[in-house]
């Protein structure tokens, strides 16, 4: 982790944005195993801004936010960073089996025409 900071203070140039910058430090400051629950979103010159995907995280994540700065401090050297912003994601749907169509109507199922006339007729009689 010293030489990745080391590099990122090498790389610190006008040449590079400062958001790839943080991004780039983001992993380093919170830790692998953190880095894989929130999501880096942005840097707004004051602000960094990550995504994590349920409240208990934010919170956790707030609390933390002291150290994660310090550190991030450690990282980048004297880049202007005031706070952490927290936000929800959008919760992912897992993937699903797709199902087989069913037909809209009973009757589509009736392969007969006319038994499926009987129906639609029967079921007609008996709703009204």
């Amino acid at each position: 982790m010293e030489r990745a900071a080391r590099f990122l203070a090498k790389l610190r140039t006008d040449a590079v944005p400062a958001e790839e910058l943080v991004r780039a430090a983001w992993p380093l400051a919170v830790g692998r195993r953190l880095a894989e629950r929130c999501q880096f979103r942005g840097y707004n010159g004051k602000t960094v801004v990550v995504e994590v995907e349920d409240e208990l995280w934010r919170r956790n994540l707030m609390s933390l936010s002291r150290q994660i700065k310090a550190n991030l401090r450690d990282r980048l050297g004297e880049m202007p960073l005031e706070g952490i912003e927290v936000r929800l994601g959008i919760p992912r749907r897992l993937p699903a089996r797709a199902e087989t169509a069913r037909p809209l109507d009973d009757a589509e199922a009736i392969t007969d025409p006319i038994l499926g006339a009987i129906y639609r007729a029967a079921r007609r009689r008996s709703t009204a």
